[in-house]
């Protein structure tokens, strides 16, 4: 891995905005339970995008991609990040387009659950 990169704490960074995609989630979430206007939920989820979603790719896909080569997490990675600028362009702001791309980022977290030999918990 890059020194430079590593030292500069970038990839800790872009770890985290990996967690604020999980904060949008439950935001819709909750939004949607309890009966928020959608066109207010998709104002933050169209926010969110421009502000925190498309850097951060950006970022992933010229800085952190190409010292990583072509491999499968890349273009999974590519592939999610396609998906997602997909699901988010639509300007749509109906409770089922919502419950979607919050079904579809909450399916890019990582879950480990159904791991049986949880060592770390010990």
């Amino acid at each position: 891995m890059n020194k430079k990169l590593s030292d500069s704490g970038a990839l800790k960074i872009l770890n985290e905005e990996h967690d604020h995609v999980l904060q949008l989630c439950s935001r819709i979430r909750k939004g949607l339970i309890r009966n928020v206007e959608t066109a207010r939920i998709r104002r933050y989820a169209d926010w969110f995008k421009e502000n925190y979603l498309e850097p951060h790719f950006e970022a992933e896909e010229q800085l952190v991609f190409p010292l990583l080569g072509t491999n499968v997490r890349v273009k999974r990675a590519l592939a999610n990040h396609r998906r997602i600028n997909k699901l988010l362009s639509c300007s749509c702001a109906t409770p089922q387009k919502l419950e979607e791309i919050e079904r579809n980022f909450e399916a890019l977290s990582f879950d480990d659950s159904e791991w049986r030999d949880q060592f770390w918990l010990e």
